[in-house]
């Protein structure tokens, strides 16, 4: 998972009881990005810090649940589900996408994001490119100048 990681990136520390799994789940519905990850780990350490008065403090399950509850996007999502989509439509190689491994195979480590629910197959990972341009099509028309009138 990418949050030990981008924890790793600000010299924070995770603790044993975190459940990226179920943070990854509070945050699913608001498109999190690398960037929003970040943030939701930077609030949790600064709720480990405060909570134990020491710097550092290792971030636990409660201090990242909380940040993630707390976490208010400040972005479109429809904007943000058409720059992810078309990322994937731009993509040359499928090897690239996160959720296939540089053999070609699904990776059974990446859960699809919701927005991919009917585009990508879950087992195999094959993006369904009709799929894809349908919904695209229907976020180009949601997110036109003309209907944001």
């Amino acid at each position: 998972m990418l949050l030990p990681a981008l924890a790793r990136q600000i010299g924070r520390e995770l603790a044993e009881d975190v459940n990226t799994f179920e943070i990854a789940q509070v945050l699913s519905p608001n498109l999190p990005t690398a960037r929003v990850l970040q943030e939701v780990i930077n609030a949790a350490g600064f709720f480990a810090d405060t909570e134990t008065g020491q710097p550092g403090t290792p971030i636990r399950q409660c201090h990242l649940l909380r940040a993630a509850h707390k976490f208010k996007p400040n972005y479109n999502l429809f904007a943000h589900e058409y720059m992810a989509l078309t990322a994937i439509r731009m993509c040359s190689f499928s090897f690239l996408l996160p959720w296939r491994t540089f053999d070609g195979r699904r990776r059974t480590d990446y859960e699809l994001p919701k927005y991919l629910k009917g585009i990508v197959d879950e087992a195999t990972g094959e993006v369904d490119i009709m799929a894809l341009d349908r919904r695209l099509s229907e976020l180009r028309v949601s997110l036109s100048p003309q209907r944001l009138r």
